[in-house]
């Protein structure tokens, strides 16, 4: 009964003695209650203090840095899925119908998350289509720029940025970019002649 919690009890207190007072040991602090802290030892208790809260502080910091970038790049993401949404159907129409240009289907600017989404909805449908519409697709990422930016990106020097542009080039189908894409095929790096 109540000698064997109280025995219990007493041998969890002199564990935790025995635990506290190693670690009292090993970070240079008086471990006996009653003996009064030495300078050095408040210093060292001060600076601990310091330590810990600035690592939290820093922690803290951190969450909130990486949770407002993950909700800025959903919200990113989200609206380009909207944009999309609103301008595929039109992107479509334009590459199968008769109109002279695909500003004229669209109509705004065509900068920034628009052009992206734009230049994303035309190479994605890219593969496999032929003939007039094809010319139409490939009309249309000349009309934007995509083309431009896309022959310059070739001479980057980053590999990566090589191979996608070529890759990209290719997909889009544009007569113009086939003298810059001949050059490409005896790139060093191997994915890039890919």
């Amino acid at each position: 009964g109540l000698s064997g919690i109280a025995g219990s009890l007493l041998e969890t207190h002199i564990r935790y003695s025995k635990t506290t007072k190693i670690i009292c040991n090993w970070f240079g602090f008086a471990y006996s209650r009653e003996a009064p802290a030495t300078p050095a030892e408040k210093l060292m208790r001060q600076v601990l203090i310091v330590a810990i809260l600035s690592l939290g502080t820093l922690f803290v910091a951190l969450t909130v840095l990486i949770l407002v970038a993950k909700a800025w790049r959903e919200d990113r993401q989200r609206r380009a899925r909207e944009l999309r949404r609103e301008l595929e159907p039109k992107v479509l129409a334009y590459a199968r119908g008769s109109a002279p240009s695909l500003d004229s289907v669209i109509g705004g600017e065509f900068s920034g998350a628009r052009r992206g989404v734009l230049e994303r909805i035309l190479l994605d449908h890219a593969r496999g289509v032929r003939g007039v519409e094809q010319r139409r697709r490939a009309r249309a990422l000349d009309e934007l720029g995509v083309v431009d930016d896309l022959i310059a990106r070739l001479d980057s020097g980053l590999w990566g940025q090589r191979a996608e542009a070529a890759e990209k080039l290719g997909l889009a189908g544009v007569t113009r970019a086939r003298e810059h894409l001949i050059p490409v095929m005896e790139d060093e790096v191997s994915e890039v002649r890919l």
